[in-house]
């Protein structure tokens, strides 16, 4: 059947070229929009409430007003195909909370329909095979006698129908347009029999409008049926994105359905009129005539062909149920796969997914599993929903002609915005209709359909608080005047019930009153009525009915209160889960606010602090480009610009290493290490800081005893060289700053707790700032601050990669006298310190610092051949006149493709390594390097690869020795890295 937009239907005999063609379309808004009541409501409501002609105009009228919004469906399709129809159109137009609304009193349209045409299969068996199935269990449910073996067919038929549509799309189109078809031309062929068959002309046709009625009130009768008796026509909607013919055809198709439709009821309502009883008689007759199921319709028919004609007409039934039914179980189940697709289900994945040739497979299941058991329900119970699915199918029709409307207005289309407008006031007109009683058209929803069309509402409050609860996105409750008018409905439709329930109560116990008096009245000749003991048994009779009666209206009452008191509860439910979600917005506004206040002072200190280098670099450059400049000002500028650059270089690692934390980039590496080894290297690096500065900077790790951990190196050293920069920078000459490391008893076995100390006799922080100081971008703005150069970032990156390695950090600072932080991590220890026991080996800083270094084979520049590939003429330049400098004999690529086409066309050996950029034109470092390892060639292919790259962080490093490279050197190229580099794979 049907399946969503985009999806392809196999072909069928309904479809050509993958696309469902314009007959089997006709089938499906024809036969869903007729069904069972085509044949029963002649002689239950048609002929008794508005007469023939009444009927005629109602119905042609009301086909009419469904055409204009059938355009406005269309002219839907053609802006939003695919599945969901009214949902869809309210959903996208209307916003989120329309789109709910639509869907859920749609949904019970639609499954009412579906029932009502799955238990009316047994009112057809009992027609014609009487009660062969009413076997097993049997009881009887508002009147009506439910035996277990009608209600198992019933459940047969709809699980039957669920199998067509999910396991034989192709037999199902064909099912449906044959019904269909099969349907109206036998209707046709009864109707001209029933003609043929005609005696008494006009008279017997009289009177034109039911006895007694006004004209225009019974024509009102009619109207207000029209939604109910043409629900479906729309279902064309759900298959508007797999036509084989433009959307914009849809609309002759509807009119065709609409007209066929309104013509299969008319001539059905007109067999009895034609065919009555005996000459001279009139249609009325034949209503009291021809009694018995299903009415007068088959009582005609009988009348016309015998059991020939019985038989016609019970195929025809037949026919007319089965569209229905599989029309219904389609539609339902694209309806709830397009709810799924916007995640209004529960599990909204399981009802959206499609099999492989686009059937909601899910959505049907679920359609079939919770309909198989409302047979059992009994045919009146099932009656009440299906009175409630015209005010479904109104409001459907409302939302769908305002979201044309307002498409209509967007584009100036003036046709459109009429029947938009002229659509809405229909389907308003149709809810009054249904829901005002005995004032516009005398017709009235019974007293248990406006209950259910309460608790059908209260249930939709409870199942859109879970939606909105869930609503990540702010979709919903945007729209509260949807929610108002469900309260209004609640409230109006609970007042009628209890009216109507107190009327019913009412109305019986006058009966019971009347039917006692009749009962015990006796002639009392000469004697006061009152005075009798007659009198006084029929007064306590009516005391007792009056009492019962206003036990039933407290009970009503009572029941009305709850309801409204839960309507109440759920609105303010939802209010308060709206102000909930305002409050986090708020909160995340502020929150956002004062993060772009941080980040305006960000952007503010690093304009100040990337110009000042820049400002040094250009200068310095500007002034060794004047005449007369010596050489030893020269190498004076120079070694400015380079301070400068490496102060710039900070500047943007720490932009870059605070983004890649942020998006959740940043991952550990465990290694083992040593810690003092580690505080021993630190301390090497500061070594020439401290003699510039004149600072006693001393390292004391006397209070670890097991150093061996497990731990990423390189954050750690990030975190320290953070802080001890931090106090390097704010200490004045002749300070002193002090790291030291310090052993905690650990709360786990196999693990160490450490304490680090990087304490300063700096400048200190105020209390404030100091609260302050891991937020990103802050720096305290003071007059001592001002002139040292730095980015608010370092600290906060200190802070998540502290929080990383699941530690803590704080800080104690005091202004003038210093600052001290305090970083506290957990790290399990290393396999060979666990074993050891006491870590009584450990070396102390001092031996660390004293270790001589490894001896590495001196590098013969002058005998190496380099290739440098690089695609940048600048860096290229100048990383050729570098190398050359130092001795290397060396061949340039401007991309990775030159590079391996260099490296075919050279023997083994003639390059000692490369040089590879990552990022490149025609062939990047990456696929190069995957080439050149690919060769098989002994001294080609496995040539030493150092990868030569602005992007610099471990991610990056991994992606290159991923690729098959030796080593990755970050740029800008440090010639003592490059060196030490080069030494340990060529020297």
């Amino acid at each position: 059947m049907a399946s969503s937009s985009g999806d392809a239907t196999p072909a069928s005999s309904g479809c050509k070229g993958g696309g469902v063609s314009r007959l089997p379309v006709w089938a499906l808004a024809f036969g869903y929009a007729v069904g069972w009541g085509a044949f029963v409501m002649p002689g239950a409501r048609f002929l008794p409430d508005a007469g023939p002609m009444g009927t005629l105009l109602g119905l042609f009228v009301g086909a009419l007003a469904m055409s204009v919004i059938g355009w406005n469906y269309c002219k839907m399709s053609e802006a939003q195909p695919g599945p969901g129809g009214a949902y869809s159109y309210a959903e996208k137009s209307l916003g989120a909370d329309y789109g709910f609304l639509t869907a859920w009193f749609l949904s019970l349209a639609y499954m009412a329909i579906l029932w009502a045409n799955a238990t009316a299969i047994v009112i057809l068996i009992r027609c014609f095979l009487g009660d062969i199935l009413q076997t097993g269990w049997h009881y009887k449910l508002a009147g009506f006698d439910i035996y277990f073996g009608e209600a198992a067919i019933s459940s047969l038929v709809i699980v039957a129908a669920g199998a067509f549509c999910i396991c034989s799309k192709k037999l199902a189109w064909r099912l449906q347009t044959t019904f269909a078809v099969f349907f109206f031309a036998s209707v046709i062929v009864c109707f001209i029999a029933a003609v043929c068959m005609h005696e008494g002309g006009f008279k017997t046709m009289a009177p034109a409008f039911s006895p007694g009625g006004k004209p225009l009130k019974e024509v009102m009768r009619i109207l207000a049926m029209v939604p109910w008796a043409f629900v479906g026509f729309e279902a064309v909607s759900h298959v508007s994105g797999e036509l084989s013919f433009p959307v914009k055809g849809m609309f002759k198709v509807i009119v065709k359905a609409l007209v066929a439709a309104a013509l299969a009821y008319a001539m059905l309502m007109l067999l009895p009129v034609l065919v009555v009883p005996g000459t001279g008689t009139r249609w009325m007759d034949a209503l009291s005539e021809f009694r018995g199921l299903p009415g007068p319709v088959f009582g005609a028919m009988s009348s016309i062909a015998g059991i020939a004609g019985e038989a016609v007409l019970g195929a025809t039934m037949f026919a007319g149920i089965s569209t229905g039914i599989l029309g219904a179980t389609i539609v339902m189940g694209r309806l709830l796969q397009a709810m799924g697709r916007d995640g209004i289900m529960p599990k909204h994945r399981w009802f959206a997914k499609l099999d492989d040739s686009g059937t909601p497979v899910n959505a049907i299941i679920f359609v079939t599993a919770a309909s198989v058991g409302v047979p059992f329900l009994g045919r009146t119970a099932i009656g009440w929903p299906v009175d409630v699915s015209s005010i479904g199918a109104a409001i459907a029709y409302c939302c769908t002609s305002a979201a044309a409307f307002k498409l209509a207005r967007s584009k100036g289309d003036i046709t459109t915005m009429i029947t938009g407008l002229g659509g809405s006031a229909m389907a308003v007109v149709f809810c009054l209709l249904l829901l005002v009683p005995n004032y516009i058209s005398g017709e009235t929803l019974s007293a248990e359909s406006y209950l259910l069309l309460v608790l059908w509402s209260l249930m939709g409050f409870i199942f859109y608080r879970r939606v909105y609860k869930w609503d990540f996105q702010q979709r919903f409750g945007r729209t509260p005047v949807v929610w108002v008018g469900m309260i209004v409905l609640v409230f109006f439709s609970s007042l009628m019930w209890v009216r109507l329930a107190g009327q019913n109560a009412t109305s019986k116990t006058v009966e019971h009153i009347m039917e006692y008096s009749a009962a015990h009245h006796h002639n009392t000749d000469g004697v006061d009525w009152k005075d009798t003991f007659e009198y006084r048994q029929k007064a306590a009779f009516v005391t007792g009915e009056m009492a019962s009666l206003n036990s039933q209206l407290l009970r009503y009452d009572i029941t009305q209160m709850a309801l409204l008191s839960f309507s109440l509860i759920m609105m303010f439910s939802l209010y308060s889960i709206q102000r909930k979600r305002e409050e986090r917005l708020e909160i995340a506004q502020a929150k956002a606010e004062e993060r772009d206040r941080a980040k305006s002072t960000f952007l503010s200190n690093m304009s100040h602090d990337i110009r000042t280098p820049m400002n040094a670099i250009i200068g310095y450059i500007e002034l060794a480009k004047r005449k007369g400049v010596t050489e030893a000002q020269l190498r004076e500028f120079f070694v400015k610009i380079e301070a400068s650059s490496h102060h710039l270089l900070a500047l943007i690692n720490d932009v870059l290493e605070m983004s890649r934390i942020e998006s959740g980039k940043m991952d550990l590496e465990p290694n083992p290490i040593d810690l003092v080894t580690t505080l021993a290297e630190v301390y090497d690096m500061f070594a020439t800081h401290v003699k510039v500065k004149n600072i006693d900077f001393s390292v004391d790790v006397s209070q670890a005893s097991h150093c061996r951990v497990m731990c990423d190196k390189n954050r750690l050293n990030r975190v320290l060289l953070n802080l001890l920069s931090n106090a390097f920078k704010f200490t004045p000459s002749g300070g002193k700053v002090l790291l030291s490391l310090k052993e905690l008893k650990s709360p786990k076995e196999g693990y160490g707790t450490y304490e680090l100390h990087v304490k300063d006799t700096g400048i200190g922080m105020s209390p404030e700032f100091a609260a302050r100081v891991f937020d990103a971008f802050e720096r305290e703005n003071t007059s001592t601050v001002s002139g040292i150069q730095g980015t608010g970032l370092g600290m906060s990156i200190t802070k998540k990669i502290v929080d990383l390695m699941q530690g803590t950090i704080s800080v104690a600072s005091e202004k003038g006298k210093g600052t001290e932080f305090t970083v506290t991590l957990t790290l399990p220890l290393a396999p060979d310190e666990a074993s050891s026991g006491d870590g009584s080996s450990a070396p102390t800083v001092a031996e660390a610092h004293d270790a001589p270094p490894p001896q590495r084979k001196a590098l013969d520049c002058s005998t190496k051949r380099l290739l440098l590939v690089e695609d940048n003429e600048i860096n290229r330049e100048i990383a050729s006149t570098i190398l050359s400098d130092m001795g290397f004999k060396l061949e340039t690529a401007e991309n990775g493709q030159i590079a391996v086409e260099k490296m075919t066309q050279t023997k083994a050996g003639y390059f000692d390594a490369v040089l590879m950029d990552v990022q490149m034109p025609v062939m990047n470092g990456y696929e190069a390097t995957r080439a050149i390892r690919a060769m098989g060639i002994r001294g080609i292919s496995d040539v030493p690869i150092i990868a030569l790259s602005a992007n610099a962080f471990e991610s990056d490093v991994k992606d290159s020795l991923a690729a098959g490279m030796n080593a990755h050197i970050a740029k800008p190229m440090k010639i003592p890295i490059l060196i030490e580099t080069l030494e340990r794979f060529i020297a």
